[in-house]
């Protein structure tokens, strides 16, 4: 199949920044494999005995079993990862995002004779917390129904079968979601392109990952001449200046996106430090529309694109004006809505209390939200990346040798405002 890769990686000069290293450090945490302030789990005996497996060991075996391939180990450590893997999941960790297939491997790797009943529970929740389209699917799959039937104590057949009369004979909400082997193919590259060195080959900066990894990924679903038609248009809107509002422009004339909303900020003054003459004279500058709180809600706008419709969803989120580009990825099912924010950074390890709302469930490419903390995150992003965004504007006009004056700067300070669009499956009717 056809797959589109875009040109430039290149963005706006030098003003596309990621979030500032001495804020945010890229060393790995040593986190327990799942998080008991985000899910009530029990966690079975055996699994005491042994060390936890590591976001990398989980998010390789996850995509190895990604697959239409039985992919069953039958070994102790089989049944270890298939088991870490559901509880991962279940929590909607990043590591663990799973396809109707790798449910299946997972469930495979469980159901055997005399599975404990911890395993029993695991695979009722695979059935039941996944979307409806595919719990209609499992309850059909010959091999599910003849181990729980074997093997399942009676109260956990009790359950499958409430599963069957209930859960299953919901609304299947799910036709204008995302295919889920997209959405993981996604994460996969967005993963491999974070794991690069800054400036090595083949490595795209935070609006080429937009172009050549999220809309290359989402829409691999079509036939290729319209892969094809939504690449020449992008391409042709991103020309210029490659932003996420070119990006979008170009998507929107496809007809595969829509203006989902703005979100303005509430503007005080604050003073930033700045440098001018080559970094050799400090600066206190007082910025008349420092960024104070947001007026709208980011986090409201794509809850109204996506509450109640199960399934995967994206959002094309230009923050700071496009400052900086980013996908919004969204799971709606049981449990949920898990949302994710995909860039070219590593951000796996770097969970903290000063930063608001990332999970510290994130991988390398693919951070983690709580979603009632999206917000604040942004808020608290705008506020660290102000003065940064004016600097890069200095250096990058003394740079190219022109003189820049302190009465200079209040032509400087950036539109802060969020803009977001919907990614939407299927093209938009003329």
């Amino acid at each position: 199949m056809f797959v589109f890769r875009f040109l430039s990686n290149n963005s706006r000069g030098s003003v596309q920044k990621k979030e500032r290293g001495h804020f945010f450090g890229s060393d790995r945490g040593n986190a327990p494999f799942f998080n008991t302030s985000k899910t009530n789990l029990s966690v079975q005996k055996d699994d005491l005995t042994s060390p936890a497996k590591t976001d990398e060991e989980v998010f390789d075996y996850t995509k190895k079993i990604n697959d239409s391939k039985k992919q069953v180990q039958g070994t102790e450590d089989g049944k270890k990862f298939a088991r870490e893997a559901i509880r991962r999941w279940k929590a909607g960790e990043p590591a663990a995002i799973l396809t109707y297939e790798a449910k299946m491997n997972v469930i495979r790797e469980l159901l055997t004779d005399k599975l404990p009943v911890g395993d029993q529970s695991l695979i009722l929740d695979v059935i039941e917390q996944s979307e409806v389209v595919y719990v209609n699917r499992f309850i059909k799959e010959s091999e599910i129904n003849s181990g729980i039937s074997s093997w399942f104590d009676e109260a956990n057949k009790q359950r499958y079968q409430a599963i069957k009369t209930g859960r299953a004979k919901e609304k299947d909400t799910s036709g204008e979601s995302f295919l889920a082997a997209n959405i993981r193919d996604l994460v996969d590259e967005a993963h491999a392109n974070a794991l690069l060195a800054k400036g090595a080959a083949g490595r795209h900066e935070c609006i080429g990952t937009v172009r050549n990894i999220s809309i290359a990924n989402l829409y691999k679903h079509l036939p290729d001449n319209e892969q094809k038609r939504i690449k020449k248009l992008v391409d042709k809107e991103c020309a210029a200046q490659n932003t996420m509002k070119d990006a979008m422009t170009g998507l929107e004339k496809a007809k595969f996106a829509e203006k989902a909303g703005t979100a303005k900020f509430k503007k005080k003054k604050q003073e930033v430090d700045l440098k001018l003459d080559g970094g050799k004279k400090d600066v206190k500058y007082t910025a008349e529309g420092y960024p104070d709180t947001l007026k709208d809600s980011v986090w409201s706008l794509v809850d109204t694109n996506t509450k109640g419709k199960e399934g995967w969803h994206a959002f094309g989120l230009g923050i700071m004006d496009s400052f900086h580009s980013v996908v919004l990825l969204v799971n709606v099912r049981p449990g949920g809505p898990f949302l994710y924010f995909v860039d070219q950074n590593d951000r796996s390890g770097s969970a903290s209390p000063t930063i608001p709302g990332r999970l510290a469930s994130t991988i390398p490419g693919t951070q983690q939200f709580s979603p009632g903390g999206l917000d604040a995150y942004l808020e608290y992003y705008a506020h660290i990346n102000f003065g940064i965004y004016i600097q890069d504007l200095i250096d990058a006009k003394e740079n190219a040798g022109k003189k820049v004056q302190e009465s200079d700067i209040s032509k400087m300070e950036p539109n802060t405002q969020m803009d977001l669009w919907h990614f939407t499956k299927n093209k938009a009717k003329e």
